[in-house]
């Protein structure tokens, strides 16, 4: 089989940091804020991405980090909120 075209495992397949330096340091600055209910992890095709999950009442706070989190090495930050209310 051609190397080439064997499928990579994607540096976010865990979300406890693993070997990825910026989930680290994404989760070291998440705890200096006081933030420990939220989940990051990094997706997209390179894990360009820090993913967030958090409860509601912590989205105004963690959008004052995003320039922080983008300075990690990431190319954007997503939040997905938590018990927003909103019945589906």
């Amino acid at each position: 089989m051609n190397d080439e075209f064997e499928q990579q495992p994607s540096p976010a397949a865990e979300d406890s940091g693993g070997d990825d330096p910026r989930l680290a340091a994404l989760q070291d600055l998440l705890q200096q804020h006081g933030l420990l209910e939220v989940r990051a992890v990094a997706v997209g095709s390179r894990g360009e991405i820090a993913a967030l999950t958090a409860p509601l009442h912590l989205a105004d706070r963690l959008a004052e980090l995003a320039t922080a989190i983008k300075r990690l090495g990431f190319l954007y930050v997503t939040l997905d909120l938590e018990n927003t209310g909103v019945d589906t």
